[in-house]
């Protein structure tokens, strides 16, 4: 299996996507040499919520070659969920509408998207009833969950940009979830630690904002891909979309059981 994550987009003030162009350009290039299953968005991919920035990001979301399956994150809460499922419907290539919590079972894994319904970065109870059920039910696989924000005491620069929950913390101890991804606080990886295995053996992987950085003094625009082998074996790469390459210094490698 081999996925992108994007990680935060919403250009402010004008919906100028020129990175998020820069990505897809990015993915369906690898996806000539190195096929791509789907991008995950982890939220943010628009700012506010507007319609004008749903358009501007659907012209350049249209031409991935590959499926997009995203969770909403606080600037896409602004304008509305209907709204965002429209655009969705259109990214991800379904024939039905979206829903805001998923799973997509592929290969021998489990791809948790979730959907924060509290401003779309915290999670409600109805949210953490659905999650601990997916996670049940997919008890016998390795589980990989997508949130917009981070949980608590993972990124140490991330501040109080999390997820303020203990029950989700109870969530993150489920012996088959692995591996979470994140966003929402636009750390720049040259700048601060994105990558923490916790004492549960889980890995955080923080996935940098494509168009704006805001902790850290400069900003790169970049993606994560990530190639997961049936042995467990996980190999996460960072593309800078400026010099068009891998950053060597950013690859994560570890393995899953």
């Amino acid at each position: 299996m081999r996925f992108a994550v994007f990680g935060d987009v919403e250009p402010k003030p004008e919906p100028v996507f020129a990175n998020l162009e820069k990505a897809v350009e990015a993915v369906n290039k690898i996806n000539e040499t190195f096929p791509i299953d789907f991008v995950a968005s982890i939220g943010d991919i628009v700012h506010n919520g507007t319609v004008i920035q749903y358009e501007a990001a659907a012209a350049i979301l249209n031409q991935a070659e590959v499926p997009i399956f995203g969770i909403m994150g606080n600037e896409e809460m602004a304008g509305g969920k209907e709204r965002f499922q429209e655009y969705a419907r259109k990214w991800s290539g379904e024939t039905h509408t979206p829903k805001l919590h998923f799973v997509k079972i592929m290969d021998r894994y489990a791809y948790i998207f979730a959907t924060a319904s509290n401003n779309g970065v915290e999670f409600s109870d109805d949210d953490l009833d659905w999650l601990a059920e997916q996670i049940q039910l997919n008890s016998d696989k390795p589980a990989i969950l997508f949130t917009h924000a981070p949980a608590q005491n993972v990124f140490s620069v991330a501040q109080n940009r999390t997820i303020p929950n203990e029950r989700f913390q109870e969530i993150l101890r489920s012996p088959n979830l692995h591996l979470v991804f994140s966003g929402h606080t636009h750390i720049d990886p040259d700048f601060a630690e994105t990558y923490v295995e916790d004492e549960r053996r889980i890995h955080h992987i923080h996935t940098p904002g494509i168009e704006r950085t805001k902790i850290g003094d400069s900003h790169t625009p970049r993606f994560r891909l990530v190639t997961m082998d049936a042995d467990g074996s996980v190999d996460v790469q960072l593309y800078n979309l400026d010099e068009k390459c891998f950053e060597e210094k950013h690859r994560i490698q570890f393995s899953i059981s």
